[in-house]
């Protein structure tokens, strides 16, 4: 395994994060793109390992704000926010597809496997991400809602407590 850290470029790392992706400290994410891309980190430092075929070890680095790193259709990138120790900032990254990239054809030039990871695993995965992410979101909102009922019942009580007391 190779660790590389990747210096950045003149880019200018200080500016606004809008239109990025996000990714907060103590996350991962994990990709496997149909078409090539080119991850460029915006803001802050990831660990990021890239896979590539059996025969291809993994590649390990260490990406700053400015770096970039192409990936081609069939690789698996996971990413990681590895900022200093006290920096609490999400990373912020961006995914551009290469100009003339499409997704990996279908049976010329692809192998049953990419087709059958692209076209049917991946979208599996994300839509069982999103259904976990919102079976969550539905149980926050509900306790919040419970919560908020709670406390305002709890206040009708100690407000008529006080007017209708006798004593």
């Amino acid at each position: 395994m190779r660790v590389r850290t990747a210096e950045p470029s003149a880019a200018d790392s200080a500016g606004p994060a809008a239109g990025c992706w996000k990714l907060s400290p103590g996350h991962a994410l994990s990709l496997h793109p149909c078409s090539a891309g080119v991850l460029e980190i915006v803001q802050g430092r990831v660990w990021s390992t890239l896979r590539g075929t059996l025969e291809q070890p993994p590649d390990d680095h260490v990406l700053q704000a400015g770096a970039r790193l192409h990936v081609e259709p069939g690789q698996h990138l996971v990413l990681q926010a590895w900022n200093p120790p006290g920096v609490t900032d999400a990373v912020a990254f961006r995914w551009d597809v290469m100009p003339g990239a499409g997704a990996l054809p279908v049976g010329a030039g692809s192998s049953a496997a990419t087709d059958w990871e692209c076209g049917v695993l991946q979208p599996l995965r994300d839509l069982a991400q999103a259904l976990d992410q919102g079976g969550r979101a539905a149980g926050r909102l509900l306790a919040g809602i419970a919560r908020w009922a709670l406390q305002r019942k709890t206040r009708h009580r100690q407000v008529a407590a006080k007017y209708f007391s006798t004593g």
